[in-house]
């Protein structure tokens, strides 16, 4: 239960700071929230059970400037899926939309070579999934949307 109340709250923190607050709150909050879901997850870790991890996302590794260095500290087994994706041109760090992402090594915004090699050295071998929330794939004919992301994770691959 304690759980669930600490959640409302925050979620009416980040509703607040939203629609009140200036762009410096909302960072301070998403970092503070960053840093209260690390120490949720390293004490449920303490715990010793195997069926707990992370879903580790490209596109928020770029965006808390993140470095490969800080992927290798992970372990294989910390990690249960990947979500993979690029980010548009032409934008500053701050201007980036979560909504808005394009295929993964589409643009080389992302630096999804060094994000699955340091995949590859801690030993992943799990699920790594396309997450391209792109309003012009979403509009072409599944098949044809399909294609353009199998070619992306093609692509992403033979990077490595």
């Amino acid at each position: 239960m304690k759980r669930i109340l600490t959640a409302i709250i925050l979620i009416l923190a980040v509703l607040a700071l939203i629609f009140f607050g200036q762009l410096w709150m909302i960072t301070l909050a998403a970092a503070i929230v960053a840093v209260l879901a690390t120490y949720e997850y390293v004490q449920l870790a303490a715990i010793g059970t195997d069926n707990l991890g992370i879903q580790l996302d490209s596109w928020h590794w770029f965006n808390a400037q993140e470095t490969q260095q800080d992927l290798l500290t992970l372990r294989a087994q910390d990690v249960i899926t990947v979500d993979l994706n690029d980010a548009p041109t032409g934008l500053t760090l701050d201007q980036y939309r979560d909504d808005s992402r394009e295929l993964p090594a589409a643009t080389g915004v992302i630096p999804v070579k060094q994000f699955l090699d340091a995949l590859l050295q801690i030993g992943y071998d799990g699920p790594i999934q396309a997450e391209p929330f792109n309003a012009s794939l979403r509009a072409l004919p599944l098949d044809q949307a399909c294609a353009m992301t199998s070619d992306a994770m093609k692509k992403a691959f033979q990077l490595m």
